[in-house]
């Protein structure tokens, strides 16, 4: 099924945008109280690197995070892509063992994994190379989760190592693991519009920037909207213009008043391709690009 989007106003108590698709993070979502979302919905989950890695503790090893893929008796097996974010918290004592999972050794573990996005802890696969309980230099950790049929199944894989011996992970230490997961039904995001997040400077409701906005949709066929805004009343120009350079229609030619504005555009006996618009107004002159697709 696709996923859609619904933005609800809480001042208003009703919703402004309902069903939107636009979650390709290019397209701009629908027009509302002068605000567009660009939303970005991932397939899969992915490793958010820049999140991840040692957030206590002073380990000095480094560490690559992927899907494994495992042959075992000519079946291959590969990693799923878990959507869950996960700790990694290191003691003084034996605080888990690993799983047996793929007839692995069972091995005293000085470390416990947690899934925090589902709050709760979690298997793991690890070949305890030197025997000392801990996580060191060219030893590798399986997380597993239950599949739907509650059976475990192999997800990401995180190798630790270091270009000169280092101390393994020790008490006290922390490792995590976060990802970009895909859209659930359960995600809700709040946000407060402001001058900052909407691009247009303003005083006491004063619009103090010009913009063109991406038409919207975009691509389109065949009607779409544009977007602007002017600081001052002030004759404004829109035309269109082919990939030639060419003028094809004059969509706006006349005097507005300072504000937000949103003008349509119908394409009907265009031919499918690259268009461009630009607007005039004052000094202000900005062109983009858009797709016409029959």
């Amino acid at each position: 099924s696709n996923t859609v989007y619904n933005i609800y106003d809480n001042q208003t108590e009703s919703f402004v945008v309902e069903n939107a698709e636009h979650l390709d993070g290019h397209t701009e979502g629908p027009y509302f109280d002068g605000i567009r979302l660009t939303v970005y919905d991932y397939k899969q989950a992915k490793v958010n690197f820049e999140e991840s890695g040692w957030t206590a503790g002073s380990s000095l090893l480094d560490y690559s995070i992927y899907l494994p893929v495992v042959s075992i008796g000519g079946e291959i097996i590969e990693g799923y892509p878990y959507p869950a974010d996960y700790k990694i918290y290191f003691y003084d004592h034996v605080a888990d063992t690993s799983s047996n999972f793929l007839n692995a050794p069972v091995s005293p573990m000085k470390f416990a994994v947690y899934n925090t996005t589902e709050n709760h802890q979690v298997d793991v696969l690890f070949i305890d190379i030197n025997s000392d309980s801990t996580l060191g230099r060219f030893e590798d950790l399986y997380i597993l989760e239950n599949d739907l049929m509650g059976q475990p199944m192999l997800t990401w894989t995180i190798s630790y190592s270091a270009i000169n011996p280092v101390d393994p992970a020790g008490p006290g230490d922390e490792f995590s693991l976060m990802t970009f997961k895909p859209f659930t039904i359960q995600d809700v995001f709040h946000f407060s519009p402001d001058p900052d997040v909407l691009d247009i400077e303003t005083t006491n409701g004063i619009i103090l920037k010009y913009k063109l906005s991406q038409n919207y949709p975009n691509p389109f066929n065949p009607v779409t909207f544009i977007a602007f805004n002017i600081p001052k009343s002030e004759k404004v120009k829109i035309e269109i213009y082919n990939m030639l350079g060419q003028k094809i229609y004059t969509l706006l030619n006349r005097n507005l008043k300072s504000g937000n504005h949103i003008i349509k555009f119908t394409g009907h006996n265009l031919a499918s391709g690259i268009y461009f618009y630009r607007i005039k107004a004052g000094k202000f002159q900005d062109t983009k690009k858009m797709l016409y697709i029959k």
